[in-house]
């Protein structure tokens, strides 16, 4: 995998966050060294992350590490439940335009 070469630090916040969403546990150590910083460094952006409601949890020992929750889905960050209902009815009521496309969205907010 190609390493991270982006250094801000907005833009390495959200792709730890990203790579989190891809990976189930993965240490600290995997994830500093997957964007060339330092593990202290990741875990004040898992405190980021925690602060605007992501939702991280970690596990000691053998095949312990970090991970966001099983539930965790973005769209949950950026819509309100109304919000969320709302974007799902209008594209139930888009499907008939291709349903393969908007069911593929539709997976998406489940």
């Amino acid at each position: 995998m190609k390493k991270a070469h982006i250094k801000a630090k907005p833009f390495l916040i959200v792709g730890v966050l990203v790579y989190l969403a891809h990976h189930d546990w993965v240490t600290t150590k995997q994830v500093a060294n997957h964007f060339e910083v330092s593990q202290r460094t990741i875990l004040r952006y898992i405190d980021s992350l925690s602060f605007v409601g992501v939702q991280v949890e970690s596990k000691v020992g053998l095949g312990g590490g970090i991970r966001l929750v099983k539930d965790f889905s973005l769209e949950k960050l950026f819509f309100s439940d109304e919000e969320i209902a709302t974007i799902k009815t209008a594209l139930q009521t888009a499907k008939d335009l291709d349903p393969a496309i908007v069911g593929n969205i539709m997976k998406e907010f489940s």
